[in-house]
């Protein structure tokens, strides 16, 4: 395929080098100010790590493109379905944030193929492609980025969407005047689209998508959840480290936004008048947020520790600090395990929301805010199913704490349903895997 930049490209393009010097210098502010950005600098200017340029060119190279955190949580069972089925394949996985390669490290133990994704310039992006030579990138979810997209295909790859979805949001912003030709124009580069639900297939089909390419397929994310609860002796583990006493009743909020967390500890004040041993553990979609959040629980009284201040403090003082604020990652599904009732993060707030699942497969209710755009047919169902409630300030929340902790048998009952709901969904990651090997050459 010509590998001249069709007239979509020439605009972005055009548009990325007339910003490049504010946004450098913005880059650079960012840089100084947030330490997490340093990691990975050299990697993002196209300088890959020895382990991955030792893939390069290698045949049926497969590079998966997983931009943090839930994006590697929907990868990792396809790449292992892959695996099962072609045990020598050649695998690279890049991320955009160091919380995602974190990620990728621990569900994906082993792959030597990890680097952060370059800055999307033509320059950059076309040296990457051109020394990695990849048969087939796969992109996850919502990743649609111009020049990786176009250099791939231009240098042969096949293109793949795996665990697609377009939320309200997204979907009104690709069909403003002004982006519908760009939507329509990177979603021709894909040879193959594979989304979670009807709902997704029928918007990406209106923004341009080849119906032909279209699958429907389900959460991959679905296939990663154990469907039992962790073991007996690492609960009880995981409980003594953390000072939590059965029946301590317990509210793990995951995955929480700015604003989110003055609600929930205004909630948290109020249920600890209810339940004086009632322990709160706010697990933040960014972690270097915990300071600000520990500072939020001081300023209303409410004393609180920081995860990796555990376990060096001694348990009986744990119970002076009922609010802990988790600092570390790859811990929130092992949390939820405790939960008496989760919350699931940046659906107060407008922000799209979060994923159930990891919650759920606990079997604990599920708390959520009105913003779940992102998940919204998996919020739907399981609002239907009355595994989840919708609360929108801290009284809802406080009374949907102090129902649930009374009502044992009606937990133990939504536990069932909530895993019958989980095995319905699995499935996902095999069909995907098996539609991505037949792009493979050969």
């Amino acid at each position: 395929m010509s590998q001249a930049w069709p007239p979509w490209l020439w605009a972005y393009n055009t548009l990325l080098a007339g910003g490049l010097p504010l946004w450098m210098g913005y880059l650079t502010w960012q840089t100084v100010r947030l330490p997490r950005l340093r990691v990975g600098w050299r990697e993002r200017w196209g300088r890959l790590p020895p382990a991955v340029e030792a893939l390069a060119g290698r045949p049926r190279l497969i590079w998966f493109h997983a931009v943090s955190v839930g994006e590697v949580k929907a990868a990792a069972p396809v790449v292992r379905e892959v695996l099962q089925r072609l045990p020598q394949a050649p695998i690279l996985l890049s991320t955009v944030t160091a919380t995602g390669r974190a990620t990728a490290l621990q569900e994906l133990k082993g792959l030597e193929g990890l680097f952060f994704l370059p800055w999307d310039l033509p320059f950059v992006v076309a040296s990457v492609v051109g020394r990695l030579r990849p048969a087939l990138l796969v992109t996850v979810e919502t990743e649609w980025w111009p020049n990786l997209l176009h250099w791939a295909r231009s240098r042969g790859a096949q293109v793949a969407l795996i665990n697609g979805r377009v939320s309200d949001r997204s979907f009104a912003r690709w069909r403003l005047p002004l982006l519908r030709p760009l939507a329509r124009s990177l979603l021709e580069t894909y040879h193959l689209l594979c989304v979670q639900t009807d709902q997704d297939a029928q918007r990406l089909v209106a923004l341009g998508a080849d119906p032909k390419k279209v699958k429907v397929l389900g959460n991959t994310k679905a296939d990663t959840l154990r469907l039992s609860l962790i073991a007996p002796e690492e609960a009880v583990a995981l409980a003594e480290m953390l000072g939590i006493t059965p029946p301590d009743p317990v509210l793990v909020a995951g995955s929480t936004g700015p604003g989110e967390e003055a609600i929930l500890l205004e909630a948290f004040l109020r249920i600890r008048q209810i339940f004086p041993t009632a322990r709160l553990i706010v697990v933040p979609r960014q972690i270097d947020r915990a300071q600000e959040i520990l500072a939020l629980a001081r300023a209303r009284n409410l004393p609180a520790l920081l995860r990796t201040e555990l376990p060096q403090r001694q348990i009986y003082s744990l119970y002076e600090r009922p609010v802990i604020v988790v600092n570390t990652t790859g811990e929130l599904a092992r949390l939820y395990s405790l939960a008496t009732m989760a919350f699931v993060g940046r659906s107060l707030v407008p922000m799209g929301g979060s994923n159930l699942l990891e919650a759920l497969v606990y079997g604990c209710p599920v708390l959520m805010g009105p913003h779940m755009e992102n998940f919204a047919e998996m919020a739907q169902f399981a609002r239907e199913n009355q595994l989840a409630f919708v609360v929108r300030n801290a009284s809802d929340i406080v009374k949907q704490f102090q129902y649930w902790c009374c009502q044992e048998r009606e937990r133990l009952a939504l536990g069932r349903r909530a895993r019958e709901f989980l095995l319905s969904r699995q499935g996902a990651a095999r069909r995907t895997a098996e539609e991505l090997l037949q792009l493979l050459p050969a």
